[in-house]
């Protein structure tokens, strides 16, 4: 099974807009275009606002992206 799961902090608020998501995918570079393009920041939104996504495939990860920048380690 492929997820991308999606956290996201603003910090420009008091821990109102933090939360969280996943979702499944049955084709891997689906999931991984995906987080690359859901972790990047919204051009004319706030640059205080960051994302964290990670791909996962048969449950380990295999890509990691916060706010557009591949941080696969």
């Amino acid at each position: 099974m492929i997820v991308v799961t999606v956290q996201f902090i603003d910090e420009t608020t008091v821990a109102t807009q933090n939360g969280g998501t996943s979702l499944q995918f049955y084709n891997l570079d689906e999931a991984k275009l995906f987080a690359r393009y859901e972790s990047s920041i919204y051009p004319g939104s706030s640059q205080r606002t960051a994302a964290l996504c990670k791909v996962y495939n048969e449950g380990l990860i295999v890509e990691a992206w916060q706010n557009g920048t591949n941080i696969t380690g």
